[in-house]
């Protein structure tokens, strides 16, 4: 009951809008309404929302350690510099 409330309610939106600016408005329904069609075609095809699909690899991403380590060689400062000691002393 709620979703067709604030569907009704969008729509009433979209009219009083479309005498405001109706091209803009024009534009922005028409993608709305192929959003919705596709979304309801991804939900058809996989039981799943373009939401979940969005949100999987995300979570993938941020759900891993990161292990990894960066090393640098002092060997890019010339020899005998503060950054070549500096650097050969972290090293250690």
């Amino acid at each position: 009951m709620k979703k067709l409330f604030l569907t009704a309610l969008s729509i009433v939106l979209l009219i009083a809008l479309i005498q405001i600016q109706p091209i803009l408005v024009r534009v922005a329904l028409l993608v709305y309404l192929s959003i919705r069609i596709l979304d309801g075609m991804v939900i058809a095809l996989t039981g799943q929302s373009d939401g979940w699909w969005v949100s999987q690899p995300i979570i993938q991403i941020f759900n891993k350690k990161f292990t990894s380590t960066t090393t640098m060689s002092a060997d890019v400062y010339p020899p005998n510099s503060y950054e070549d000691a500096m650097c050969r002393a972290a090293q250690l």
